[in-house]
C-alpha cells in the first residue's frame, strides 16, 4: 500500500474527525471504520511487502479498535462520574421500574406517577380510582406511559 504524505494525511484527518463526529452520535461503526484508516496510516512507516504491510494494518486495526472501546466506554464512565459524582441523576425509566412504589399525582385533570422525582403519565382505566399523593405501585412500563395499581 503505496500512499502519498498528502493522502495519508488526508486519511489520519478524516479518521479522527469522523471519530470525534462519533462520540456524539454513538453509533461505533464510524469509529471502527474511522480506526482502519489510522491503521492503514501506522502501517504506511513500515517499508515491508504489501503482505506484510496488509497484515500489519490488519492487527494495528484490531489492536486500535480494542484500545479504543477500552477506553471509550471508561472515558464516558468517568466523565459521567465527573458531573454527577453521587450518582443521583435520573435515569431514563426502564423494565426496572416494574414494580416499584410510586407517587399518584393528578395535576390539571391528568394523571401522574412520580417515580424518582419525575412524573410519568398514567394509562387511563376504569379502574384508577387513587387520589392524588396517594402510593401507588407500576405494574408495568411502555412508551413512556406506566400503569398502576393500588399497593398489595
Amino acid at each position: 500500500m503505496e500512499f502519498s504524505d498528502f493522502s495519508l494525511s488526508i486519511i489520519l484527518g478524516v479518521s479522527i474527525s469522523a471519530i470525534l463526529l462519533d462520540i456524539f452520535f454513538r453509533t461505533d461503526i464510524i469509529s471502527v471504520v474511522s480506526l482502519l484508516g489510522i491503521s492503514i496510516y501506522i502501517s504506511s512507516f513500515f517499508s515491508v511487502s504489501w503482505e506484510w504491510s496488509t497484515a500489519l494494518c490488519i492487527m494495528c486495526w484490531l489492536v486500535t479498535t480494542a484500545l479504543y472501546f477500552l477506553l471509550s466506554r471508561k472515558g464516558i464512565d468517568l466523565i459521567q462520574h465527573a458531573f454527577d459524582p453521587k450518582g443521583k441523576s435520573v435515569k431514563e425509566m426502564t423494565e426496572d421500574a416494574v414494580g416499584e412504589v410510586a407517587v399518584y399525582r393528578e395535576i390539571d385533570g391528568a394523571q401522574f406517577a412520580k417515580w424518582k422525582d419525575e412524573l410519568w403519565p398514567v394509562h387511563r382505566t376504569e379502574e384508577n380510582n387513587f387520589s392524588d399523593g396517594e402510593n401507588i405501585t407500576i405494574s408495568s412500563y411502555e412508551n413512556g406511559v406506566v400503569s398502576i395499581e393500588k399497593i398489595k
